[in-house]
């Protein structure tokens, strides 16, 4: 079993944050393969306003991410 465990906030620091975690975050989960490994995000202070930055990128992250995303 791995855990990765994945921490940040939807706070738009830094030039194209969507885009870098989304290609971290699939990335990841190619390095999982057992049925129990996951990938655990974390998230920071996201203002109540704003949704979380998965939330945010969930149409750009692969199959493989989403089932291993919790």
């Amino acid at each position: 079993m791995l855990t990765i465990v994945v921490v940040g906030r939807n706070d738009g620091y830094g030039i194209n944050l969507h885009k870098r975690t989304a290609l971290s975050l699939n990335y990841l989960a190619t390095l999982c393969a057992d049925a129990e490994d996951e990938i655990l995000y974390v998230d920071c202070n996201t203002p109540a306003h704003d949704v979380t930055l998965v939330e945010a990128i969930q149409d750009t992250l692969t199959p493989q991410a989403r089932q291993y995303l919790k």
